[in-house]
């Protein structure tokens, strides 16, 4: 066994953990003995020391990584100065990538309005072609406002939140990683690049030994506030983001020497979707919510600078209403287009497009397309003018070619995304907006009919997770009224989509198949409806007569339930068929044994099946309901919706406005034929609508006397269609 002063002497050299256990229970009883602590006797630490000591490591190598030191020196003083005079020169200089086309006449004046409004104030709206870079633009364009001290607190409203974010995520990039703005403005690049990447190493960055106060979450950007002589204009700015319909307003911020900061200059980049700009009420929140919210932003007894960029989808959308300045003046709406002029030689137009479709017919390429425009280049672009002729795809001769080779591609696309004027769509129904729809008021309470109405009906429209219905009540020559109508699951708020439901029917009945809800949820409306009674001015009282159930999805489960429901006899499974121009019309149908007849339906025996079920063609009965709610209120023929408040049908009229009609000809005939708007609008209380005339024309109610009759084929006489037109039948 070793002696203790060959212990001590390990233990100095090697530290008391280096021992066995026996040598340091020997060397801690030889420390009590001579009256001495561990660590005096072997040079070694308790364990508390040892936290200690290594404490002081951490926090030192902490304090070592927080310190980032100070910013490099500006390397081009004089491309930053001549940056900070001119917004265009800013975009030019430092995102070359980003914008190596020659700018156009409309993109100077633009930028010009831009860096006005935000030097001086005001508003700014500017819809420029698809492609142009109007985005682009605009965030770069708060990103100068931001490094020149022009504006301190800039707020970044998008469609969405998720939009919203990504254009904060594209101003850190450019802070992050573009080089040239790391060399002239280096106070704000610095800091952030030491983040590498990394949000948490905000808390704690040190310039100096003094706190940068940096914020970076994904809806804030706090700038750097850097200590003398290092800081510059753009110490502690913020950039704040949301998505339109969301927190926008109460937006502040306390700087660290106690002054509460408010946006005083917005970007609204595209404040509509296609969706949003389909809906009228939409289109009406979000311009309330520009014109209230945003506005207001910097606070009541101060005014704020506006930019925003957009794009018009559709005629009197929310984007078309504000670059109106007659509607909107402060807003200095400014409307550009790709084509400021077409060429006038349409019959070579012709024949290049009909070439151009052959050859991508016949997977040749677009090398002969070019090859052809080029050889008729003078004919094809005679009289024609472009906003920017460099703009073109690679291989294409001209910008000219660009932009009709756009419009070839899809005509209506083209007018609303690049000349910011879209195709009015030609309906029968084109005078009858939403807010009409919503105006047309009974004045009778909901679920109350009038004294001449003497017939009820019901459709229910079969989603997989939810059920949409509506009720009517009927008087002679289809005087109408909209009773009541609904979504099952309720969802508890005025305005909502399909796409996006708080409750469905899995959330009602937990842990049954999709097939057992649908069953289940079924029961709860078809009862609902049918044992409700529907009061009648006078004191009498009816029930629903006939209730028709959508068979589009899940067609078996409807058939069943419609068999199994203790409610049968008023039910009946439905299909709509939308005839076209080109079709057999359904009154031409050959009249099977047990079949009946009506005005545009057919209750047929379903194949394979006991049940009967009603065929229905939709495009006659969509253009007949629109032709009702068309009639004004008094007349013979008119539809109207209960209550007094209009903004109560909003949701309801949105769907009616949902889809929309073309004239067509076809097999020696005109048809009106509905289609869905771009976007998925919801179209379920449409369909709702169209059924409960169905079935109120099943039921026995019609325009004319000869239309009340059920149960044989119907042959309509030309004086007939022409009274029910001059009616407005359709």
């Amino acid at each position: 066994m070793r002696e203790i002063r060959e212990i001590i002497a390990e233990a100095k050299t090697r530290g008391v953990s280096a021992l066995s256990h026996a040598e340091q229970a020997r060397l801690r009883a030889a420390a009590k003995t001579y009256g001495v602590s561990l660590a005096q006797l072997g040079g070694g630490q308790t364990y508390a020391e040892h936290r200690a000591a290594m404490g002081e490591r951490v926090n030192a190598a902490t304090k070592e990584g927080q310190e980032i030191g100070p910013p490099h020196e500006i390397r081009n003083l004089r491309r930053r100065r001549a940056a900070e005079r001119s917004l265009e020169r800013f975009l030019k200089l430092y995102f070359p990538w980003a914008f190596y086309l020659r700018w156009s006449p409309d993109h100077l004046r633009s930028i010009a309005k831009i860096e006005r409004a935000v030097i001086e104030g005001g508003l700014f709206a500017f819809a420029m072609p698809r492609g142009s870079g109007k985005t682009t633009i605009a965030e770069r364009a708060a990103l100068w406002a931001i490094l020149t001290g022009l504006r301190q607190f800039v707020a970044l409203v998008g469609a969405t939140e998720k939009h919203a974010e990504a254009i904060l995520k594209s101003q850190m990039t450019e802070l992050q990683y573009n080089d040239l703005l790391d060399d002239d403005f280096p106070e704000a690049t610095h800091p952030i690049r030491s983040l590498e990447n990394e949000p948490r190493r905000c808390k704690g960055q040190k310039v100096l030994g003094e706190n940068t106060n940096i914020v970076w979450t994904a809806n804030q950007l706090v700038f750097p506030t850097l200590p003398e002589p290092h800081a510059r204009k753009c110490n502690g700015s913020i950039i704040s983001v949301c998505g339109i319909t969301g927190a926008i307003r109460g937006q502040k911020h306390t700087t660290m020497a106690g002054e509460i900061l408010r946006p005083s200059f917005v970007l609204i980049d595209d404040p509509q979707t296609r969706e949003s700009a389909e809906s009228e009420s939409q289109c009406a929140n979000r311009e309330a919510i520009i014109v209230g919210d945003v506005l207001g932003m910097a606070g009541p007894d101060k005014t704020i600078s506006a930019v925003m960029p957009c794009t018009v989808i559709r005629k009197g959308d929310m984007a078309d209403k504000l670059l109106d300045r007659k509607k909107h003046p402060v807003w200095n709406g400014e409307r550009t287009k790709m084509v400021i002029s077409f060429p006038t030689n349409q019959k070579r137009l012709d024949e290049y497009a009909e070439f151009r479709a052959q050859a991508l017919l016949e997977e040749r390429g677009l090398r002969s397309v070019n090859a052809y425009w080029r050889k008729h280049r003078v004919e094809l672009e005679a009289g024609a003018v472009v906003a920017w002729p460099e703009r073109k795809l690679r291989g294409e001769v001209s910008g000219v070619q660009s932009a009709i080779n756009l419009m070839l591609r899809d005509r209506a696309a083209f007018f609303a995304e690049y000349q910011n004027d879209p195709i009015e769509d030609q309906p029968d129904d084109k005078t009858l907006t939403a807010d009409q729809i919503c105006a047309k008021l009974s004045g009778i309470e909901r679920g109350n009919l009038t004294v001449d109405q003497a017939t009820v009906t019901g459709f229910i429209d079969v989603q997989k997770n939810a059920l949409y219905w509506c009720v009517c009540g009927w008087g002679e020559s289809f005087n109408g009224t909209v009773l009541d109508y609904g979504c099952f699951p309720e969802q508890g708020r005025p305005y909502f989509h399909y796409g996006n439901l708080t409750r469905t029917l899995e959330h009602v009945f937990p842990g049954m198949s999709e097939e057992a809800a649908l069953f289940a949820g079924l029961g709860v409306v078809v009862k609902a409806i049918a044992d409700r009674e529907w009061k009648r001015d006078g004191g009498a009282v009816l029930k629903v007569g006939r209730l028709l159930v959508d068979q589009g999805y899940q067609s078996d489960i409807v058939h069943q339930f419609c068999r199994q429901s203790p409610y049968a006899g008023l039910l009946m499974p439905t299909k709509g068929y939308g005839i076209r121009a080109g079709n057999k019309p359904m009154n031409e149908y050959h009249r099977k044994q047990g079949e009946k007849v009506g005005l545009y339906w057919r209750i047929a025996l379903a194949e394979g099946r006991a049940l009967r079920y009603v065929m229905v063609d939709t495009n006659f009965w969509k253009s007949f309901l629109f032709s009702r709610l068309a009639v004004p209120r008094g007349s013979s023929g008119c539809l109207t919706l209960f209550g007094r408040d209009p903004q109560r049908h909003r949701l309801f009229a949105d769907h009616l406005k949902s889809e929309y009609s073309v004239k067509t000809f076809g097999r020696g005939r005109d048809v009106i034929e509905w289609e869905k708007k771009p976007g998925n609008p919801d179209n379920h209380w449409l369909d709702c609508l169209v059924g409960c005339c169905v079935a109120a024309s099943m039921s026995g109610v019609g325009l004319l006397p000869s239309e009340r009759a059920i149960g044989k084929p119907r042959k309509v006489s030309f004086a007939a269609m022409q009274a029910a037109r001059k009616s407005g039948a359709g």
